[in-house]
């Protein structure tokens, strides 16, 4: 296997989808000011004038401060070019002020704001700050707030980390549940998670702690480096409770499915229900797919990822790679290893040895037969 563990892993970040979007706007008018903006933009950023992409797309917002799907893209676009080529704090702070002071109307733009904000707050310890930023932000968007899209749910993953800054990890591991009724989508993104087992650790349970961990490591996206942090958060984990030896079974277990797995025995941090979370994820796909990994339902799992990656093909390459890292994510929770899901990347990736996912289909109808 190529580089060890993480070995064969594909390497694609995307803007995810959403689980209860509002309507969209399919003026056909509305989406060519929209492309021509988003142009002007792009332009601007590839001149190495994030400052300009800012203002062009902050210039859509103020005309179309709530028009799903293209104020969103605005917001996200937005997000990236601040984090991504603004190098100046003082400069990065202005523009989340802006987006909270000025764009009240528009959800996911005031969201991305407020979170900056609180982000920087809890940056400074300014616990109070914090707290009153979050009160802030909750009240002005309301039902607005995007149980669906990171944007939104960014805040409820900063309440979780001021709750721990606060000391307070058990409520916050109360919290969290409750978060995860609203949005199950939170369940694949590694922000949450790694909240999650932080809380659980400060808490000072290792069993708890152990299924935190498990959490992460099932649920987390087949990247990199999120892997890699599974991986250390389990072997962590593991030797608080039990000490080196257990840590280090669970690391070979990674490249030999036969191995003993002491991972296995360790059961997942509770979320919830799965049926009240099946029920409030709806007819969203990647919803779906993390409750029923949650769960241990591979076979629905599965299911949930094939149809993603035929949608996928329908729209572009980059879904269809994030489409094939869900599959991967459903090798990873079944096996609690790594080996058949980078095969199956490879093979994707490549077209070298066999794809395992018809064998891996079949063996989970078997295991589900009565």
């Amino acid at each position: 296997m190529r580089g060890g563990v993480l070995g064969g892993l594909t390497l694609v970040s995307l803007a995810l989808a959403s689980l209860a979007a509002p309507p969209a706007n399919t003026s056909p008018a509305l989406k060519k000011e929209w492309l021509l903006c988003k142009e002007r933009a792009e332009v601007a950023a590839e001149q190495h004038n994030p400052l300009a992409a800012i203002g062009t797309l902050e210039e859509f917002l103020r005309a179309h401060p709530a028009d799903f799907p293209y104020a969103r893209s605005a917001a996200v676009m937005i997000n990236g070019y601040v984090s991504g080529q603004l190098q100046e704090p003082g400069q990065r702070l202005a523009i989340y002020r802006r987006a909270t002071e000025s764009f009240t109307q528009s959800p996911d733009y005031y969201a991305f704001g407020a979170a900056g904000l609180v982000r920087q707050a809890l940056a400074d310890r300014d616990l109070p700050l914090a707290q009153q930023r979050l009160t802030a932000a909750f009240a002005v968007l309301g039902e607005q707030l995007s149980v669906d899209h990171y944007l939104g749910f960014n805040l409820w993953i900063l309440r979780l980390q001021l709750l721990r800054a606060e000391g307070q990890p058990t409520a916050g591991l109360a919290q969290a549940r409750q978060d995860v009724a609203r949005s199950p989508w939170m369940l694949g993104d590694r922000g949450f998670l790694r909240a999650v087992y932080d809380l659980a650790r400060d808490q000072g349970d290792q069993t708890v702690q152990l299924q935190a961990a498990k959490l992460h490591y099932l649920l987390g996206d087949f990247e990199a480096t999120v892997v890699q942090e599974s991986v250390e958060l389990v072997a962590a984990g593991l030797t608080a409770a039990h000490g080196p030896g257990e840590a280090r079974r669970f690391a070979l277990a990674q490249e030999d499915r036969a191995a003993p797995n002491p991972l296995r025995a360790i059961t997942v941090f509770d979320c919830g229900p799965p049926a009240a979370l099946l029920e409030a994820a709806q007819s969203d796909s990647e919803a779906r797919l993390n409750v029923l990994l949650y769960a241990g339902r591979l076979a629905g799992a599965v299911s949930e990822a094939r149809k993603l990656l035929q949608r996928a093909g329908q729209q572009n390459p980059y879904y269809a790679a994030r489409a094939l890292r869900h599959l991967a994510r459903c090798f990873k929770a079944h096996d609690l290893c790594l080996v058949r899901a980078n095969a199956f990347l490879e093979f994707h990736a490549s077209g070298q040895g066999a794809n395992p996912l018809a064998e891996f289909e079949a063996e989970l109808q078997r295991e589900e037969q009565p």
